[in-house]
């Protein structure tokens, strides 16, 4: 007689609820999907975009390895591969691969979630997977994620979260296995540090926290406890991750010039300006989660007003006497109230990288993703303590549930298109740089230039302002006075960021285009000003080279262009891209003797570097092929053809213009042979180029040995 798992009325009940909160939640994140791409979306993902599935592999060893952190993140970079391919452009599908890690992450904490109540109160009368799901519901449909879901790159901060709540359950549901198997136990442990913490922090350097949070879970929910043989065990572990966290702390403090403020040399606040604001934005948070009206958010926080001095302003002080107490309150009742205690300091242990003394950004809203589930949890246990008041916690849940729906839809519609998005993040945030940065240039694209430089104004002083503040003058009057352009490079203190290399890069690029007249030679100077200034990454110094090359091309100085390409190839040693475009630039100013020179020069920088730069090597042998048959040096140009098919075997422009020089040249044999080995070769771009293989195999066809063409015919 076959025997059937009865499952009980609660947990059916709780699967109700989880099923109807992830049905929620994809109902409520639809319309923001079809969003925008923001910030450090288009750096990021941009290339990948744009690219899409021309080339997987080529794809997939160029970006596997990010630019946004010290590690790379290459499992979040993966997963944005594995979109660009088979989604290609449509950015929709992005977001929703976000959302459905957003439902796993939620899934993952409703297991943890449960397994802690089971843990810490294991007499609870209430079911823990009823209790489990609300806290769950409320963490998945909370407006404060969604600068995170809707945020396409932030998905890096998803996926780590997403594995560190693996681990935690892992290590968890290992503390209550060791009661039966000490053995099983740890293994399961052994899984979440081993397998789940490494992908976390590959995904996103966040994670490097994981242990923290294990630490927290032993001292507040298990408290050591076990057989005395468990009991040391247990012991020792963790004193092994104290001493880690003691180290790191050693090593931080050993190397605080390099690890901390170095970074502050490209901040406009100090080390102590960032600790003493970071107390009222912490409370910003706490607000945001508590009381999560869409006005107190709106993703961009640059407006924020530093604080100078523990009293300067006064609400410094006391939000760090709020904070004090709030930590205070889940040391001192670790024992009384565990799950209490957890959840507030795993709110204060996931701020400890990112709102800590290191000198990033003051404020972003997906800090919180992880540590508002500490909140959460925080309240939720203390509802339980009121166990005569049921259906009052009953009712609180549901109006929580329908609440936060209602406001993460609100938000999600906010973020549905740019000008809703912007326009209503701009009503709450006035004083935001990038906003007024955003708006000016949507007013010059209108060409109303009073409301762009009143715009402009409130960005804030610093090179960038000031070349864009030249770019604006090109925009309007189609001049720059030359002494408006000297006036800016006698600036000083400016710093290299993103907004003074893309203003330089527009700048320039209206002046070399022809649709604004100004002095090059004084931009030339201008330009070596702005390299004389600290940059915020060396990526910004090499833009700001690149810039200064295609303006010396535009110059015909040819030994300035390369010398420009060569200073930012020194800054990007493992990717040859500034020697192809140096090689591309000496090929449009003539020089195709120096061209294949410095190409052969690439191609060696290129060998064996993780990002392989085919397409524009492809573009620079085909230009410098073309350019030798323009000279009529036909033996040159298929010797660059020949170089260009060795060097990317599995591209096919090469191929086909040598053929059809051969054509030209009436070498028919070879033209076949040509055609028939590309035909069995597996060319990664054919597709791009078929017309042309067609052009060429019809034109062979009509050939007639005793009637030859002249090259006019083709």
């Amino acid at each position: 007689m076959k025997q059937y798992m009865k499952i009980d009325r609660s947990t059916v009940i709780a699967l109700t609820i989880l099923a109807a909160i992830l049905i929620a939640a994809i109902l409520v994140y639809l319309p923001g999907l079809a969003g925008p791409l923001l910030l450090d979306d288009l750096p990021q993902l941009g290339p990948l975009i744009e690219q899409g599935a021309i080339d997987p592999v080529t794809l997939f060893w160029n970006y596997i390895v990010s630019t946004s952190g010290p590690l790379g993140r290459p499992v979040s970079m993966a997963t944005f591969i594995a979109d660009a391919v088979t989604h290609g452009p449509d950015t929709w599908w992005w977001k929703y691969d976000n959302l459905m890690f957003h439902l796993v992450c939620g899934l993952l904490l409703c297991w943890l979630t449960a397994l802690l109540l089971h843990a810490s109160l294991p007499r609870n009368p209430v079911n823990s997977w009823i209790v489990a799901a609300v806290v769950a519901g409320l963490w998945l449909l909370h407006p404060l994620q969604v600068s995170t879901v809707l945020y396409t790159v932030q998905r890096m901060t998803v996926l780590s979260t997403l594995f560190v709540l693996a681990g935690l359950v892992c290590y968890t549901k290992g503390r209550m296995l060791q009661e039966r198997s000490a053995i099983r136990g740890w293994l399961l442990i052994g899984a979440g540090f081993l397998l789940f913490w490494p992908l976390g922090v590959l995904s996103k350097e966040s994670a490097l926290v994981f242990p923290i949070y294990c630490s927290l879970i032993e001292f507040t929910v298990f408290g050591l406890r076990g057989t005395a043989s468990l009991y040391r065990q247990i012991r020792a572990f963790h004193a092994v991750l104290v001493a880690g966290y003691v180290s790191i702390a050693a090593f931080v403090l050993w190397n605080f010039s390099s690890v901390v403020l170095e970074a502050y040399a490209v901040r406009d606040f100090t080390l102590a300006e960032r600790v003493f604001t970071q107390c009222r934005i912490i409370v910003v948070y706490l607000s945001q989660i508590l009381l999560p009206i869409q006005r107190k958010m709106g993703f961009f926080h640059d407006d924020i007003v530093l604080s100078t001095g523990l009293i300067e302003p006064v609400t410094t002080l006391l939000s760090a006497l709020l904070l004090l107490a709030l930590l205070a309150s889940g040391i001192l009742l670790r024992r009384k109230l565990p799950l209490y205690a957890f959840g507030i300091l795993f709110f204060f242990a996931s701020h400890a990288m990112e709102s800590s003394i290191f000198g990033l950004e003051l404020m972003f809203e997906h800090r919180n993703y992880i540590g508002s589930a500490g909140i959460l949890i925080a309240l939720v246990s203390m509802a339980l303590l009121a166990k005569n008041y049921g259906r009052a916690l009953v009712a609180g849940a549901v109006i929580g549930l329908i609440g936060f729906s209602l406001l993460t839809w609100q938000r999600s519609v906010t973020w549905s298109t740019p000008d809703y998005m912007y326009i209503y993040m701009y009503e709450v945030h006035q004083q935001s740089p990038r906003l007024n940065l955003m708006f000016a240039n949507a007013h010059a694209a209108a060409k109303d230039f009073p409301r762009a430089r009143r715009s402009l104004a409130k960005v804030g002083p610093g090179l960038g302002s000031e070349l864009h503040g030249l770019f604006f003058d090109c925009l309007d009057q189609g001049t720059i006075d030359e002494t408006a352009i000297t006036g800016v490079a006698r600036l000083e203190n400016g710093i290299i960021d993103g907004h003074t290399t893309s203003s330089a890069d527009a700048l320039v690029r209206e002046v070399t285009s022809g649709r604004c007249f100004a002095s090059k030679q004084a931009l030339v100077s201008l330009l070596d000003r702005v390299l004389t200034a600290r940059p915020r990454t060396p990526a910004d110094t090499k833009f700001i080279h690149f810039t200064r090359a295609q303006l010396a091309e535009s110059m015909g100085d040819i030994d300035s262009t390369v010398d420009a390409y060569l200073a930012a190839q020194a800054l990007a040693r493992n990717d040859a891209l500034p020697s192809y475009l140096a090689a591309g630039a000496l090929v449009r100013l003539n020089q195709p003797d120096s061209a294949l020179a410095m190409l052969k020069d690439a191609d060696e920088l290129d060998k064996g570097n993780r990002i392989q730069r085919d397409q524009i090597a492809q573009q620079v042998y085909s230009e410098l092929g073309n350019l030798y048959e323009q000279r009529g040096e036909y033996g040159e140009a298929l010797t660059v053809y020949a170089d260009g098919i060795a060097s990317m075997p599995r591209r096919s422009l090469a191929y086909l213009q040598m053929a059809a020089l051969l054509l030209r040249l009436q070498q028919y044999d070879e033209v076949k042979n040509m055609i028939d080995g590309i035909s069995k070769t597996e060319l990664t771009d054919l597709d791009e180029h078929r017309h042309l293989l067609l052009m060429i195999s019809s034109a062979l066809e009509r050939q007639r040995p005793e009637s030859p063409r002249t090259e006019q015919d083709y």
